[in-house]
């Protein structure tokens, strides 16, 4: 029995900013452009927990507030006008860890397909620091492209 796809819908491109995310963006938005898919762009916040302590509660709520605030800035910026209208983008902030936020906001939003880039980190820092890719890789119900930096020769 051959497996039955179809094209995506829906497509998922989270981006913490960096260069490997904006790489995974461009390939996102072209496959969104090619399936007249719609486009969510989102970014991930740490929460209170993840971050080292020492800031007092009230201080913690505004500065998470303004880290919201400047995110939702950053991510319009991501498309142009024209792009934003035809891929009916849509961009999102969460907090939490990256990997579970991009599994939940998979599944709350009916993605087909996930686009992310990597930062191509070895094997001693992703057992260091983890690597989001892998563990969204691990974990998603739909596919996952992993967007990889280009290698010198």
């Amino acid at each position: 029995m051959a497996d039955q796809f179809s094209k995506p819908s829906t497509i998922l491109v989270p981006t913490d900013f960096s260069e490997p995310a904006d790489r995974a963006r461009r390939y996102a938005l072209m496959l969104a452009e090619g399936f007249g898919a719609t486009l969510h762009i989102l970014h991930v916040l740490p929460e209170a927990h993840d971050v080292v302590g020492g800031i007092n509660a009230a201080r913690w709520a505004e500065l998470m507030e303004h880290a919201r605030r400047s995110a939702e800035e950053q991510l319009n910026t991501l498309l142009t006008t024209d792009q934003h209208a035809k891929v009916r983008a849509e961009v999102s902030v969460a907090f939490g860890r990256p990997a579970a936020k991009i599994i939940e906001y998979t599944k709350d939003n009916a993605i087909d397909l996930i686009v992310m880039g990597s930062h191509g980190r070895g094997a001693i820092e992703k057992w260091w620091f983890g690597s989001v890719a892998q563990g969204v890789l691990l974990r998603a119900s739909c596919p996952v492209v992993i967007v990889r930096p280009p290698h010198e020769v």
